[in-house]
């Protein structure tokens, strides 16, 4: 997923799913630029012989959407853009294992303002049914029955980012101490022992750094 302002300028997160994540950024989003991919299946190779009653099933993904939404700092939500990928029109007769889609989403650019701390999210939300034609005792086909459907939603968040960062020393909000670095002076002498004397020949003074 990427965004863009009107400029053209991007932020982007991991293109690879297991590694997609919030991230931040310091300009007004215009446009979202997405790669939709879903699926949904079902093994049924567990469930034993399949009764013969039972002429036709099938299980997919039957609706999928985008929505985009403000999220204050404090966790409220202003709804901003909703987009419909995939609309299921006949009671799940259309439902696809895999379902993919890319685009471009331009964003109306007066319905938000992101301030300091804010987010722009955007949830992928995704639908998942099926159907069942079965037989009756005349073994006259029934009109397909759709399943209950499952529903999921996977969110990523841009967060808008304005302020210039702050060491956590200067707003006493550290979880640990930083390294402290001493400085110690050490002294080395020199003797020297002749005919039974020491005497001093110099002194040397060096510094250790200590962690």
């Amino acid at each position: 997923m990427a965004l863009y302002n009107s400029n053209g300028k991007s932020n982007s997160t991991s293109t690879a799913c297991d590694f997609l994540q919030d991230f931040y950024g310091n300009f007004q989003p215009s446009t979202l630029k997405y790669d939709f991919v879903s699926s949904f299946r079902i093994d049924a190779s567990g469930w034993g012989t399949k009764p013969g009653y039972i002429k036709e099933s099938h299980f997919g993904v039957t609706d999928a959407k985008l929505v985009v939404a403000k999220r204050s700092v404090t966790g409220f939500d202003v709804q901003v853009e909703e987009h419909h990928v995939l609309n299921d029109t006949n009671q799940s007769l259309a439902a696809r294992e895999l379902f993919t889609t890319k685009a471009n989403l331009s964003i109306a650019s007066g319905s938000y303002a992101l301030r300091d701390g804010e987010r722009l999210c955007v949830q992928f939300k995704v639908q998942s049914g099926g159907y069942v034609v079965s037989q009756n005792e005349y073994s006259i086909d029934d009109p397909p029955r759709p399943y209950e459907k499952t529903r999921t939603t996977r969110e990523l968040c841009y967060r808008f980012d304005s302020s210039s960062p702050v060491h956590c020393q200067e707003t006493h909000k550290c979880s640990f101490e930083p390294l402290e670095i001493v400085l110690r002076e050490i002294r080395l002498y020199l003797l020297s022992s002749e005919g039974g004397k020491i005497r001093f020949l110099k002194t040397e003074t060096m510094n250790m750094l200590l962690e």
